[in-house]
């Protein structure tokens, strides 16, 4: 069955194997955009596979302890700085820096969320 098998495909599926569930990447640019009329940052990124993706979102856990996903909105208190419990200031918080320009050619790791997208793990 094996060699029949062989025989009917083009491509040797017969040697392809489990991906890789998470991927590093390197931070290469920001993007502010504004859907809904609020801001949010996306984050430009480089796998080490070379593919450049556009990520806006993080995994993070709740105060429930549970993983969630939730995006980079730009939230910020009345002295214009960003809200400590923010998505964007967990992120930062995470990668142990105090600006979102210092997340700049960091190194992030990213992990699927259950549609396929992928969101920046920080836990």
């Amino acid at each position: 069955m094996l060699k029949s098998l062989k025989r009917r495909m083009k491509t040797n599926y017969c040697n392809l194997k489990i991906g890789r569930y998470k991927k590093k990447a390197t931070i290469k640019d920001l993007e502010i955009r504004t859907p809904q009329g609020r801001e949010k940052i996306y984050l430009k990124v480089r796998s080490l596979d070379g593919q450049v993706l556009t990520i806006n979102e993080i995994w993070y856990k709740n105060n429930e302890n549970k993983l969630v996903t939730q995006g980079l909105w730009v939230e910020l208190d009345s002295d214009g700085q960003l809200y400590p419990t923010s998505t964007l200031a967990r992120l930062l918080l995470f990668m142990g820096i105090s600006s979102i320009g210092e997340l700049i050619d960091k190194e992030v790791t990213l992990k699927p969320k259950s549609t396929g997208f992928l969101c920046v793990e920080t836990f």
